[in-house]
C-alpha cells in the first residue's frame, strides 16, 4: 500500500490524469499542465506510465463508455477513494491485478484516450 506521503504526492497527478477521461476534448493547456505535473513529481517514465495505467485508468475508464459521462471534472474525494480502493483490490486480488496489468485490460481502459496519452508522452519526452 502507498504511504501517506506517496498518496499526497500523487493526488495532483491523479486529478490531472483523470481529466484525460472526461467527456470532452483535451485542450493544449490541459495537456501542458499534465506534462508539467508529470515532470514535477520526479517519477521516471515507467513509474508515471504505471500510475496512468494501473492507478488512474481503472478508476475512471468507464466514463468514456457512459452516455452521460462526466465532463466537468471528477470529484476529488470520489477519485482518490476510487483509486485507493482499486490499489487495495490489486494487492489482494490476483485476478483483478492480472486484468489491470494485462494488455487486454490496458487496451479496454485506455483505447478511447490513446491519442491524448500519446500526445502527453510525446511532450513529456
Amino acid at each position: 500500500m502507498l504511504t501517506l506521503d506517496q498518496i499526497n504526492k500523487r493526488k495532483p497527478l491523479w486529478q490531472a490524469l483523470s481529466d484525460i477521461w472526461l467527456d470532452n476534448e483535451l485542450q493544449d493547456f490541459e495537456r501542458n499542465h499534465i506534462v508539467d505535473l508529470m515532470r514535477q513529481t520526479g517519477y521516471n517514465f515507467d513509474e508515471l506510465e504505471s500510475i496512468f495505467y494501473c492507478e488512474v485508468a481503472p478508476a475512471v475508464y468507464k466514463n468514456t463508455f457512459s452516455a452521460t459521462g462526466e465532463w466537468a471534472g471528477f470529484d476529488s474525494d470520489w477519485l482518490f477513494n476510487s483509486i485507493l480502493e482499486n490499489i487495495k483490490k490489486q494487492e489482494s486480488n490476483f485476478i483483478h491485478r492480472f486484468w489491470v496489468n494485462s494488455s487486454a485490460g490496458k487496451y479496454i481502459m485506455t483505447k478511447m484516450v490513446e491519442d491524448d496519452w500519446k500526445s502527453i508522452v510525446e511532450h513529456f519526452r
